[in-house]
C-alpha cells in the first residue's frame, strides 16, 4: 500500500490577508467590488463597492480560493469579476505544483471544519492565517489527488441534488403557509386608511382597531444591578429569548422578577393566554404565554377582550409581521409604539368563525412543522455526509511525515 507524504501547508502555499479598506469610501453604486465575508457564499457579486485608490496586489480574480476568518471557517472559490480583498478575508496563493487545485479546495475545507468545531468564542469565532498554514496536510501523487477529486465530485453532485430538492420542499412549505395565512386574514391597515377623501369612514364593518379588542401594555426592565429585583416568582422575557423559541407557547423564562422588581419598573404582568410581541429590533417575535408573564421594554403585551380569540390574535400578528415592521420607526432602530399598534385593523368575525380559522391554521402549522422537522433532519444528514466524505478522503492513516 503506497504511503502519502504529510507536510504543513506553509511549505506549499502562502496566505494573503485582506486589506483594511476605509469604510468612509464604501459605496453601493460606483467603485471596485469589495469582497467581505458576507459575499463569500455568493461567490460572484458583492454588496459593497470601494471608491478609493487601491493596491492592485489586493485584486482577486475568478478561480482564486478565499477563506472567511470570522464565524464559519470555510474556503470558497471566487467566480465573479475582479474584486478587492477586504480585511478578515484571506486568499490562498503560490500553490505548489504538487497540488491539484480542487484537491486542495476539498482538503482544506475538511481541516477548516475540524478547526471550527474545536475553536472557542465569546461572540464569534476567529481564524488566523497562521492556523491555516500550520495545518498538516496529506499530499499523495497528483494521480491519486485527481482520483479523490473525481470521487468527491460525483458524491457531492448527488448531495447537491438532495439539498436542492430539500430547499425546494422547504420553500413550498413556506409558500403554502403564507397562502393559508393570506386567505384567513384580509390585508391589514390602520384607522387612517379607512377614511375616504371626504373624511368619512368607508364600509369596512369587519375591521376593527386592535385597541378596541385588546389592551396593549408596555414592558420594562428594573435595575439589573439590584439583586432584590431579580430571581423571583414572575417570568420575564426579552425579544432575544422569544426569537429562539421552537413553539409559540411559553410557560417560563430564563430570568424572573420579584414583586419589588415589578413595582420598580414599567414592566407589567400579562395574564395567561395573551400575546406578547417584540416591538423593536426586530419587530414581530411572538409568544402565547401559558402563565402570567412580564417582558422587557422591547416588547408589547396584548390582552384580548372577550370578543377576540387569543390564538386568532396570534395568527393575525404572525401573518402580518412584514406590515408591522413597516409601521416601525426610529433613528437607531425600528420600533412600533403601543399607540400605533392600537390603530392596526384586524378582521373580526364571530368567535365561532375565529375558532374555525384557528382550528384550520393549527392543523396546517402542525403539519408544516412536521415537514420542516423532517427536512431539517435530512439536511443535517446531508451536511454530516459531506463532512464524513471529506474526512475519509483526507485521513492520515496511510500518511507518513
Amino acid at each position: 500500500m503506497s504511503s502519502t507524504k504529510i507536510c504543513k501547508l506553509s511549505e506549499v502555499i502562502t496566505i494573503q490577508n485582506g486589506y483594511a479598506f476605509s469604510s468612509k469610501k464604501f459605496t453601493t453604486e460606483e467603485g471596485m467590488p469589495l469582497i467581505r465575508i458576507r459575499d463569500l457564499k455568493n461567490g460572484i457579486t458583492t454588496q459593497t463597492k470601494y471608491s478609493g485608490d487601491f493596491d492592485e496586489s489586493y485584486l482577486v480574480k475568478s478561480g482564486d480560493l478565499l477563506i472567511g476568518m470570522d464565524g464559519e471557517f470555510k474556503c470558497y472559490e471566487w467566480k465573479g469579476s475582479p474584486a478587492l480583498l477586504n480585511q478578515r478575508v484571506c486568499r490562498i496563493q503560490n500553490i505548489n505544483e504538487t497540488f491539484d487545485l480542487k484537491y486542495l479546495y476539498y482538503g482544506i475545507n475538511s481541516y477548516l471544519k475540524a478547526i471550527e468545531d474545536v475553536t472557542g468564542y465569546t461572540t464569534v469565532k476567529h481564524l488566523s492565517s497562521s492556523t491555516i498554514l500550520n495545518i498538516e496536510f496529506p499530499v499523495p501523487s497528483l494521480e491519486k489527488q485527481r482520483e479523490i477529486v473525481e470521487k468527491l465530485d460525483s458524491a457531492f453532485s448527488e448531495i447537491d441534488l438532495l439539498e436542492g430538492n430539500l430547499g425546494l420542499s422547504a420553500s413550498k412549505a413556506n409558500q403554502l403557509l403564507q397562502s393559508l395565512l393570506s386567505s384567513a386574514f384580509s390585508s391589514p391597515a390602520d384607522e387612517s386608511e379607512l377614511s375616504n377623501k371626504s373624511g368619512e369612514k368607508t364600509n369596512a364593518t369587519n375591521l376593527v382597531p386592535l385597541g378596541d379588542v385588546c389592551a396593549v401594555i408596555n414592558g420594562g426592565t428594573p435595575d439589573t444591578k439590584n439583586s432584590t429585583f431579580w430571581d423571583g416568582k414572575h417570568a420575564w422575557i426579552t425579544p432575544a429569548e422569544m426569537g429562539n423559541l421552537k413553539s409559540p407557547y411559553l410557560a417560563g423564562s430564563k430570568r424572573t422578577l420579584t414583586d419589588e422588581g415589578l413595582s420598580n419598573s414599567s414592566a407589567q404582568l400579562v395574564p395567561k393566554h395573551s400575546v406578547i410581541m417584540s416591538s423593536r429590533a426586530p419587530i414581530g417575535h411572538l409568544v402565547i404565554n401559558e402563565i402570567p408573564m412580564a417582558s422587557n421594554q422591547g416588547c408589547k403585551g396584548m390582552i384580548p377582550n372577550r370578543n377576540l380569540n387569543y390564538k386568532y390574535l396570534y395568527y393575525f400578528l404572525y401573518a402580518n409581521k412584514q406590515y408591522l415592521n413597516e409601521l416601525g420607526s426610529g433613528t437607531t432602530f425600528a420600533e412600533i409604539s403601543g399607540s400605533k399598534l392600537k390603530t392596526v385593523l384586524i378582521p373580526l368575525p364571530s368567535l365561532l368563525k375565529q375558532s374555525e380559522v384557528v382550528e384550520k391554521l393549527d392543523k396546517a402549522f402542525s403539519e408544516i412543522e412536521k415537514l420542516k422537522a423532517k427536512i431539517k433532519v435530512e439536511k443535517d444528514y446531508a451536511t454530516a455526509l459531506r463532512q464524513s466524505l471529506l474526512s475519509s478522503a483526507f485521513t492520515r492513516e496511510e500518511a507518513v511525515a
